[in-house]
């Protein structure tokens, strides 16, 4: 409890009291998905070379919170929202060119990690998205 738990609830406290603007908000959200992206797009390509798989060639997570196939999956599935509505904004054609990659990244990770979890997550995101 004391390890993850209370690192955890630091970056919560600094994320409440930094976070105090909108534009800083959309700033912390961009960042936050761009590196979601970058794990992702990295995790493609460890796939396509056949490194950092796992039991029946499933995608291993890179450590941290993508720990395993499945948490990996479920974190793609979480900012994969992000992300797209991200991509959609007016504005800023470099980080929406970064995304548009970022975005198919996430979903091919999710795909190659294997994870019924993270697929069913994938299909109600994508069906809450659409509705």
């Amino acid at each position: 409890m004391t390890d993850l738990f209370s690192k955890v609830v630091v970056v919560y406290a600094l994320i409440l009291n930094t976070l105090t603007t909108r534009q800083r908000f959309e700033q912390f959200v961009t960042v936050v998905v761009l590196s979601c992206s970058y794990v992702a797009v990295k995790a493609v390509v460890d796939y396509g070379l056949g490194v950092h798989l796992v039991e029946q060639n499933r995608l291993e997570g890179q450590g941290g919170l993508f720990g395993n196939p499945n948490d990996m999956a479920l974190n793609m599935v979480a900012f994969l929202p992000l992300a797209i509505i991200v991509m959609l904004w007016r504005g800023r054609p470099l980080v929406r060119g970064t995304l548009a990659i970022g975005t198919l990244a996430l979903v091919a990770a999710i795909i190659f990690s294997k994870s019924r979890g993270g697929t069913l997550g994938l299909l109600a995101m994508i069906a809450v998205l659409l509705y």
